[in-house]
């Protein structure tokens, strides 16, 4: 799929571009597939900058790895990655709970606001 990415960046040519992958793309295993990505993305005329992101560190309720990769234009400086910003996980429960008292609108709209708990017991 990141041939796509390659294809897109070549036509367009952002001044900046952002791509994301699994986190096993680092792996030793996989060290080739990252060396050709950092050269297709060179090659086009940008600095690439990756990094490691734990989305529960960023306040993302959920322990997810991704790889976020940033391109710059080498006439822009290099992408810095930010530092993490959470030092205690946010729950689903934490992020969640309390929109249920939202009212539904065209600025808000979930759909549990039109369930009944009582739908879901067993028969």
């Amino acid at each position: 799929m990141y041939t796509y990415i390659v294809d897109a960046v070549r036509a367009i040519k952002p001044k900046v571009f952002l791509a994301e992958n699994v986190g096993g793309l680092l792996l030793k295993q996989n060290e080739s597939s990252l060396n050709q990505i950092l050269e297709d993305f060179h090659s086009l005329g940008y600095h690439l900058t990756y990094h490691l992101y734990h989305a529960e560190e960023y306040g993302v309720p959920q322990t997810r790895e991704r790889v976020v990769f940033v391109g710059t234009d080498k006439t822009l400086p290099h992408f810095v990655p930010p530092k993490p910003c959470v030092l205690t996980p946010v729950t689903a429960y934490e992020a969640l709970h309390d929109l249920e008292k939202l009212p539904r609108g065209k600025s808000f709209a979930h759909i549990w606001s039109d369930l009944n708990p009582q739908s879901f017991r067993s028969a």
